[in-house]
């Protein structure tokens, strides 16, 4: 799996493509604000992983 880094004004502009090459490719993004990581998409597979590790 890759992780790109993305700025908030094109996770914006391109939200739509983000999602599908997340949810077909099972690339994560970085969002950026200022060269900052500030959030990530990542897909709900990888959420429930994260979900039950933190439940542990």
């Amino acid at each position: 799996m890759t992780t790109t880094l993305v700025s908030v004004a094109e996770a914006k502009s391109h939200i739509s493509e983000l999602i599908a090459k997340n949810q077909y490719s099972h690339e994560r993004f970085i969002i950026t604000r200022r060269d900052k990581p500030v959030a990530a998409l990542v897909s709900l597979d990888d959420l429930n992983i994260l979900e039950q590790y933190e439940e542990k």
